[in-house]
């Protein structure tokens, strides 16, 4: 299994302030079959550390190179960008980071009131070249089903949260997903884990084995991130 969306990367927002915590998680996360992790720090979010890309980047390859010492695991890097008014700004001038060096992004709405225009932004980075995953769809209590799947017109892909599946985060987004999984609308699972919050992707792969299917399983968490992440 691939993990898009993690806050494992230390000191750099509120995932992790220890290295050996963040390697305990990655331990605990290939134990449970994971083999690939994507670390995405916030960017843009009100209240977290305000680091430059190059920054960011030296901060996760010196991490990377510890992390190979205690397990076999391929860690990847990018951001989740929290949706700011100058967000086309800081992309355009190359200031954030997509996930692996890949046109996506990791796109994280505002948590509790509905954009303006969705139209206008998902366009703008479309210009740009940019590819858009909305992080955690389910969250957003403010969207309908029917605005989750009216946005899907713009181009945009989905990823859930492993621990919404498996009803651990409540049973409002359980039942929320599980309907976007049913309806083919989810693209991704992601952990979304932090120090205070557990890895269970293997949970979430089974429970999406088991009411859809294998196959369905294996496209989600390990097919698409390697076919549109370029993740090995």
């Amino acid at each position: 299994m691939i993990d898009i969306h993690s806050h494992i990367l230390p000191f750099v927002d509120d995932g992790s302030d220890s290295v050996a915590d963040s390697l305990r998680i990655i331990e605990d996360a290939v134990a449970k079959g994971v083999t690939g992790i994507i670390l995405t720090p916030h960017a843009l979010r009100a209240g977290m550390p305000k680091l430059s890309k190059e920054e960011y980047e030296r901060r996760f390859f010196e991490f990377r190179d510890e992390a190979r010492k205690h397990c076999e695991v391929d860690l990847y890097f990018g951001q989740e960008i929290a949706y700011h008014p100058k967000i086309v700004k800081y992309l355009q001038a190359g200031e954030l980071l997509t996930l692996n060096g890949t046109s996506f992004i990791l796109l994280e709405l505002p948590l509790f009131h509905p954009l303006e225009d969705y139209e206008e932004l998902f366009y703008s980075c479309s210009v740009l070249n940019y590819k858009i995953i909305i992080a955690h769809i389910e969250r957003y209590y403010y969207l309908s089903y029917n605005d989750i799947i009216s946005l899907k017109q713009y181009g945009v892909m989905y990823q859930v949260n492993s621990n919404s599946i498996t009803g651990e985060a409540g049973r409002y987004l359980r039942k929320r997903c599980l309907k976007l999984l049913k309806d083919g609308l989810v693209d991704f699972v992601g952990s979304d884990v932090h120090v205070d919050r557990k890895n269970d992707l293997h949970l979430a792969y089974q429970e999406v084995a088991r009411r859809l299917s294998v196959a369905d399983a294996d496209r989600i968490f390990r097919e698409n991130p390697r076919s549109y992440l370029n993740i090995r």
